[in-house]
């Protein structure tokens, strides 16, 4: 099974895998968008089944559930070291909108590529092949898609498929901020059968998402990366069906109550909408 990207527009072969080798995406779990797929060569038999259905394996099948999730979590973290080109950012390294663009990027762990239209001398060129100039810059590429000018944070999360609409349904839990704690939550919570959603302004992990190691955790005694404690976290709950989308925007509404002993009144949300 030859592994392939095409992020740079033309077919790339990652790696290959022999006979009774594995190979998975972590799209398997998260329902994101893949970054790479596989060619078969040779006879090939295929079962297709529903990420639903992998999901409710690996909550009936634990054993199985572990070896799934072990094994799409390091071809995750080993694809990641394979040089994939992933998005090309064509933008100046002092432009706040290519910053914004290149941290969102990291924060949501999708490779990239990052062209600096100040320093690259064949930059001119490229942009010219997309009809473009540097005034059009930021840009985003990828592959044979049609490319971003600027793009929103939204409209970049929607490309990379990290907004994932909410389905329409009542949740037994909303989890406003995917920081450690939020993450937590939402394992506990959907590990005993809550419906549960997490929403995040920018990507889960928060704050400890971005730092190079973390030695005060609990369970970790060597140490753990925020960005491996986000991921580890983020796969625990999407195995027990807890949803995630970034960036959402939030609608709350609030009904008023009056007392009529004391004549005060009160507020609580009755509903809460993300889109």
């Amino acid at each position: 099974m030859e592994i392939v990207e095409h992020s740079s527009g033309e077919p790339k072969t990652v790696t290959l895998h022999e006979v009774h080798a594995f190979g998975g995406d972590v799209s398997l779990v998260t329902g994101r968008p893949a970054l790479i797929s596989a060619v078969a060569r040779g006879d090939t038999e295929v079962f297709e089944i529903a990420p639903s259905d992998i999901r409710r394996i690996m909550g009936e099948r634990p054993a199985l559930g572990e070896l799934l999730l072990r094994g799409v979590y390091c071809a995750a973290r080993a694809a990641g070291g394979v040089g994939l080109s992933g998005l090309r950012v064509l933008g100046a390294g002092s432009s706040r909108d290519t910053f914004r663009i290149r941290d969102f990027l990291a924060r949501n762990q999708v490779p990239f590529t990052w062209i600096d239209v100040d320093h690259d001398p064949q930059v001119g060129e490229l942009l010219r092949s997309f009809g473009l100039s540097e005034a059009d810059t930021p840009v985003v590429v990828f592959g044979s898609e049609p490319l971003l000018r600027n793009p929103s944070t939204r409209a970049l999360a929607d490309l990379i498929g990290v907004r994932r609409p909410l389905t329409q349904r009542v949740y037994d839990l909303v989890i406003v901020g995917g920081g450690p704690a939020g993450l937590a939550a939402a394992v506990y919570a959907s590990s005993e059968g809550l419906a549960t959603a997490v929403i995040d302004a920018t990507a889960p992990g928060g704050q400890a998402g971005t730092s190079s190691k973390i030695e005060n955790y609990l369970g970790f005694p060597t140490g753990i990366s925020g960005t491996d404690l986000a991921n580890r976290a983020i796969l625990q709950a999407q195995k027990f069906g807890a949803q995630f989308s970034s960036p959402p925007r939030l609608r709350a509404w609030t009904s008023r109550t009056t007392s009529a002993s004391s004549g005060s009144t009160m507020a609580s949300m009755s509903r809460l909408d993300a889109c």
